[in-house]
């Protein structure tokens, strides 16, 4: 026994000793227990830091993790991947990292170079190396590329934000308003607490179709009134539709004359054709009164249409004498669209090759020649006059019947003959047609 061999003083000291050696471990052992978990804590604080878009605090936060332990973790959350030193930490902690954790480095690392305009430089498979191929792509080209994913996969959510916010910005410099709505709503729907996720959501309501002009939340989310409107006036770009929607939401002593101009032809045009308990085409005639008292580039297209649609030629066109010249030439070749003068659109565009009439090759048989007449683009000449030779003699205008596109000429001949039509002085066709 240790106490018949030491005696009880020495047993007694050596037992002190052992323990004191045990709780010295133990204490060692709570202490880097203790420190880990207040890393863990400041590295959770980091986590929901920059769920609420500080990224100051998330920083800090994120340092006194890494201090506390250093783990890929820890580290990443210390990280500005704008600062070439904490790339190059995450680069030097790459060789020791495994499996997920190496995975979230190479990410890190692939976001900070294309942030800078780089190659990715890493090598990632599944979803998120797509996605970094995609976002390579786009910094390359400068150009919008679709996001869409292998099945099955997920990204990491920071890389698919990151290229999301990429994508808006790119839709945002292309006047992409679809894009734009699309990476906005996924922004909005994934990062609810970004600090930019009520003014994207005040955007997507302009951008989508489907909102009405009193839905729109876009004046609401700017305290700055001049830089609320300068993104009016971008989105009035991005959106024309929109145009006197988001002329209204600019306050009246910011507006430019043509801004004050829209919002007025827009309430005299409503207040023309509101209805009155009749028919709203009834009260076109009215309406163009009131433009032409004093008429606006705006009042002039916006009415034209609206008789265009309702089937006032006669009020289209006196818009249209009071028009300016390209204003003019869009009012007139609607006219001509609806009228189906072939002849009126040559006139006003001669340079459409895609507007000259054309008839498909004749077919014949005796006493009778059918052909069908239109322009490449479909429009069915109805206006003018269809001119038809048979051998050098003119075709009674009693023999040529007209069902829309189709044209049936009848003959006397009952052998091959030599075919000339004209739409006004536009030969058409020449040609031998056999019976």
């Amino acid at each position: 026994m240790i106490v018949d061999r030491l005696g009880p003083k020495n047993t007694g000291l050596v037992y002190l000793g052992v323990s004191a050696v045990m709780l010295t471990v133990a204490l060692i052992v709570i202490w880097f227990a203790v420190w880990r978990w207040l890393g863990i804590s400041a590295l959770e604080d980091s986590r929901l830091a920059r769920l609420e878009r500080d990224e100051p605090s998330a920083l800090l936060a994120g340092r006194t993790a890494a201090a506390r332990f250093e783990h890929p973790a820890t580290v990443l959350a210390a990280s500005d991947l704008d600062q070439p030193a904490a790339v190059e930490r995450l680069r030097n902690l790459l060789p020791r990292a495994l499996g997920r954790d190496r995975r979230v480095l190479q990410i890190a690392i692939g976001i900070a170079a294309l942030r800078r305009g780089q190659a990715p430089g890493v090598d990632v498979d599944g979803a998120d190396g797509t996605l970094l191929q995609k976002w390579a792509a786009m910094e390359k080209d400068g150009k919008l590329v679709d996001l869409t994913l292998p099945a099955g996969e997920a990204p990491q959510a920071p890389l698919y934000l990151a290229v999301t916010q990429r994508r808006a910005q790119l839709a945002w410099l292309a006047g992409d308003a679809p894009a734009m709505r699309e990476a906005l709503g996924a922004l909005r729907l994934l990062w609810p607490k970004h600090s930019e996720s009520e003014r994207a959501a005040a955007f997507v309501r302009v951008l989508d179709p489907a909102v009405p002009g009193n839905r729109m939340t876009v004046g609401n989310v700017f305290n700055d009134q001049e830089l609320r409107t300068r993104y009016l006036r971008v989105l009035t770009r991005l959106v024309p539709k929109r145009a006197t929607d988001l002329a209204r939401v600019i306050p009246p002593t910011l507006r430019t004359p043509a801004e004050t101009d829209r919002i007025a032809s827009e309430d005299l045009l409503t207040a023309s054709i509101a209805p009155r308990g009749g028919n709203p085409v009834e009260d076109l005639p009215s309406m163009v009164n009131r433009i032409l008292v004093k008429p606006t580039d705006f009042a002039l297209a916006t009415a034209a249409v609206r008789c265009l649609e309702g089937g006032r030629m006669d009020l289209a066109r006196r818009l249209a004498d009071k028009s300016p010249p390209a204003l003019q030439a869009e009012i007139l070749t609607g006219i001509a669209v609806q009228e189906g003068d072939l002849l009126a659109l040559l006139k006003l565009a001669p340079q459409r090759k895609d507007l000259a009439p054309r008839i498909s090759p004749p077919v014949g048989r005796p006493g009778l020649i059918a052909f069908h007449i239109s322009s490449p683009i479909g429009i069915v000449p109805r206006v003018g006059g269809l001119e038809v030779r048979v051998d050098a003699k003119p075709v009674s205008a009693t023999a040529v019947a007209r069902f829309g596109s189709l044209v049936q000429i009848e003959i006397a001949q009952t052998v091959s003959v030599f075919l000339e039509v004209k739409l006004g002085d536009a030969l058409v066709y020449a040609g031998q047609v056999g019976l």
